[in-house]
Parts: structure tokens; sequence; C-alpha cells
């Protein structure tokens, strides 16, 4: 969810590509697919990727948790 909400004040507020980072694999795995999620979570994946697209060039990457600290 809180990615979802990320894209979408990206997406109201930047004309510019963006790179997305997160620490959680499986969301950076269902964002990045070409296929449709079927995890429990994959309508809000959908949601973020439909949102992803209104966006000028967007990149989504997995970064390690020790990074935040």
């Amino acid at each position: 969810m809180a990615f979802l909400e990320g894209v979408q004040l990206a997406a109201n507020w930047v004309q510019m590509p963006i790179i997305l980072e997160s620490d959680n694999a499986k969301v950076v795995a269902g964002l990045n697919s070409t296929q449709d999620s079927r995890a429990d979570w994959g309508v809000i994946i959908a949601e973020a990727k439909a949102v992803m697209r209104c966006l000028v060039q967007v990149q989504v990457h997995k970064i390690d948790k020790e990074r935040f600290k």
C-alpha cells in the first residue's frame, strides 16, 4: 500500500524519469513482471502498474534493508 501511495503521489507531482526503491523483493518482482500477479495483493500491484504507466519513465529496484539504517 505504501508503494502504491508513493507512485500515486509521483504521478501527480513529478514530470521526469524516476527510480522507485523497495526492500520488498516480492513487490519489486510483481511490479517489474509483465504478467498479472496472483498474490493476495495482486490488485494493488495492478493498480500501481496502471499508475506507473502515467509516469514519463519509471524504474523499480530492490534495495537492502541495511541501506535504511
